[in-house]
C-alpha cells in the first residue's frame, strides 16, 4: 500500500513538473507573439512616417522656396524631429503602453526610424535647386544694385560737404527707403523675399541685413567727414574774413585821406599869403599820408 501511494505522488509530481515546463514554454512563445506583433505594428508605423516625409518634401508649398541648401537642411531636421515625436506618440497609442527602457522595441526602432528619415536630408535642397539658384542669382543682382547706389550716394554727400548734420542723416534715409522700394518692385516677395535667398551670395555683395546695417556705417563715416569739414570750412571762413575786414578799413583809411586831401586843397588862412598857405597845406597833407599809411592793416 505504502509503495503505490508512493508511486502515485510521484506521479503526480511529474504532471506538475511538465505542466510548469509547459505553461513556462507556452509562456515565452505568448511573449515572442507580443514581441513580432508589437514589432510589426512598429516598423508600420516607421515605413508610414518615412512616406510622411517624402510626401512632405515632395509637397513643400512653392511659394515658401526654401533659401539655400543651409536652409533646407534646418527645415528636414526640424521635420525628422516633428516625426520622431509623431512616432512616440503614436507607438505609444498603439501599443497600449509607454517603453520600459532602451530595450524595449518602442526604444530600439527609434534609431533606425531617424537613420531612415535622416537618409532623406538634401532631397528639399535637390527638388528646389532650379529655383534656388536662380532666385540667389536675382538676389545677387539686386543687392549688387543697392551697393553701386549707396557707394554712388556717398560720394555725392561726400563732394556736397558741409552741410547740416540732419541733411547728411536724410540723405541716407531717403536712399534707404527708396531701395526699399525697388527692392519690393523687383524681387519676388520685396524684402521679405530676398530675405531667404541672400545668405549665400558671392564675395562682396551682402545680405540684405548686412546691407542696411552697410548704410548705418556709411552715414556715420560720411557724418565724421562732414564734422571735419565744417571744422576746416570755418577755419577759412574765419581767415578770409579778417582779409576781407582789413580790406575794408583799409580802403575806408585811404578815402578819409583822399576826402582831407581835397578838403585842404581849397583851404586858406587869412593872415597867411600864397606861398605860406601852399607851404601850410603840403606840411598837412603829409601828416594826413602819414598818419593813414600808419593806420592802415597789413
Amino acid at each position: 500500500g505504502k509503495k503505490r501511494e508512493k508511486l502515485g505522488s510521484t506521479t503526480t509530481e511529474r504532471r506538475a513538473t511538465t505542466s510548469d515546463r509547459m505553461g513556462f514554454l507556452f509562456g515565452g512563445l505568448h511573449k515572442k507573439k507580443v514581441y513580432q506583433k508589437e514589432n510589426a505594428t512598429l516598423s508600420k508605423l516607421c515605413n508610414k512616417l518615412a512616406t510622411d516625409m517624402d510626401i512632405w518634401i515632395v509637397t513643400f508649398d512653392p511659394e515658401n522656396v526654401p533659401g539655400g541648401e543651409e536652409q533646407c537642411a534646418e527645415l528636414e531636421d526640424k521635420k525628422i524631429e516633428e516625426l520622431i515625436e509623431q512616432y512616440h506618440t503614436t507607438a505609444t497609442e498603439e501599443l497600449g503602453r509607454e517603453s520600459e527602457g532602451e530595450d524595449d522595441p518602442i526604444s530600439k526602432k527609434v534609431g533606425g526610424l531617424r537613420l531612415i528619415l535622416e537618409n532623406r536630408k538634401g532631397r528639399l535642397f535637390e527638388q528646389f535647386a532650379p529655383d534656388v539658384s536662380v532666385l540667389q542669382l536675382r538676389a545677387a543682382a539686386v543687392l549688387k544694385d543697392c551697393v553701386k547706389a549707396l557707394d554712388l550716394k556717398e560720394t555725392e554727400v561726400l563732394e556736397s560737404l558741409p552741410m547740416l548734420d540732419s541733411e547728411v542723416s536724410a540723405e541716407f534715409d531717403e536712399l534707404l527707403v527708396d531701395l526699399e522700394a525697388s527692392v519690393e518692385a523687383k524681387y519676388p516677395g520685396g524684402v521679405a523675399g530676398i530675405d531667404g535667398f541672400d545668405d549665400e551670395l558671392p564675395d562682396g555683395i551682402p545680405s540684405w541685413a548686412d546691407f542696411k546695417t552697410s548704410v548705418e556705417t556709411k552715414k556715420g563715416e560720411v557724418a565724421t567727414a562732414n564734422e571735419e569739414a565744417i571744422a576746416a570750412a570755418m577755419d577759412e571762413l574765419t581767415e578770409s574774413s579778417k582779409v576781407g575786414v582789413k580790406e575794408k578799413i583799409n580802403e575806408a583809411i585811404k578815402a578819409a585821406v583822399e576826402a582831407i586831401k581835397v578838403d585842404l586843397s581849397d583851404d586858406t588862412v587869412p593872415y597867411l599869403g600864397e606861398d605860406a598857405m601852399a607851404e601850410l597845406r603840403q606840411t598837412l597833407i603829409e601828416a594826413a599820408d602819414e598818419y593813414g599809411t600808419s593806420r592802415l592793416a597789413e
